[in-house]
Formats: structure tokens, C-alpha cells, sequence
């Protein structure tokens, strides 16, 4: 039986420690984005009134960017994307229609960054959840009391994205 050279072993050992600070990398980042996204408090807004109180609305574009957000997801049309200020909370609100044959479920978060300021909505446990049936069109409001921050404070940006877009 013949030995490897050594060379090949050395190169092996050297591939296999960079998949592993590559992986360990992987988890650092997953759970930072955890930490990340446990700064501001989320709440569901369900009322019309809430919609007709927002103030300082900023229009938002709906990020359909991302990696593994699904197939379904160019199936997914928004519009009438907006952030603003109800009392204490940050209301982003965007209409969802499922253009699919198949009902699906929309998981999303409601980004937004705030002027002289840091990103809220962007972290893992921001992630909201939206169910469509085929051809059904949604109207969705999420309040969230972003931690530190003064109700009113303006907001420099809104940019809900696609988490992932998975049927049911």
C-alpha cells in the first residue's frame, strides 16, 4: 500500500480547519443575528383605528433579496409598504397578495431604521408570520416598541424583506 505524500495529507488538514472556522463562523453570525433581533419587542396590530393613527409615514420598498427566501416568493406581490409612529409603536404595514396555486405561508420581517440610528425588525426573532390562501390579498400591520428609542423619533428608512416563502 502506498503512503500519500505528505504534502496532499498537510493540504487535507488545512482544507478541513477552514471548513470548520467556516462553520464555527456560521453559528457565531446565526446567533448574533439572534441577539440582534431581541432588541425591540414585536406586537401584532390588528385594528383599522391603528392604520388610520400612523404618523410621519416614510414609504417603503418591500426587499425581495435574499438567500434561500423559496421559490414561491416571485409569487408574492406587495404593495402599499409603509412605516410610521401609532402612540408608541412602530407600525410597518404592507398588503401581501398570493398569486400562487397553493396556499403559502410568508415569514418576513418588518425592517426599518430609525434617523441617527440603529436597524430594527431585522433580527431573528423579528421574523413575522402571513398565511395565503391562493389569490387571497392581505393587508398586514406589525407594531413593534423599539428598545431605547422616543415615540416620534423619525424614521430614516423602511424595507420589509422575505424571510422565506414556504406552501403549506
Amino acid at each position: 500500500m502506498e503512503k500519500e505524500p505528505e504534502g496532499k495529507q498537510s493540504h487535507e488538514k488545512t482544507t478541513l480547519k477552514r471548513k470548520l472556522i467556516l462553520a464555527l463562523a456560521f453559528v457565531v453570525v446565526f446567533f448574533v443575528g439572534i441577539a440582534m433581533g431581541a432588541s425591540g419587542k414585536t406586537k401584532t396590530v390588528t385594528t383599522t383605528a391603528a392604520a388610520k393613527s400612523v404618523t410621519d409615514k416614510v414609504v417603503g420598498t418591500f426587499a425581495r433579496n435574499g438567500f434561500g427566501i423559496g421559490q414561491l416568493a416571485p409569487k408574492i406581490r406587495t404593495r402599499d409598504t409603509y412605516c410610521g409612529w401609532s402612540g408608541k409603536h412602530v407600525i410597518v404595514h404592507v398588503t401581501m397578495r398570493n398569486t400562487s396555486a397553493e396556499r403559502v405561508t410568508v415569514q418576513w420581517y418588518p425592517g426599518y431604521s430609525i434617523v441617527n440610528g440603529n436597524s430594527h425588525g431585522t433580527g431573528l426573532t423579528s421574523v413575522q408570520y402571513t398565511s395565503l390562501n391562493p389569490g387571497q390579498t392581505e393587508s398586514v400591520l406589525i407594531g413593534q416598541s423599539p428598545k431605547g428609542v422616543t415615540a416620534g423619533t423619525r424614521i430614516a428608512r423602511c424595507y420589509p424583506s422575505f424571510f422565506n416563502v414556504s406552501s403549506d
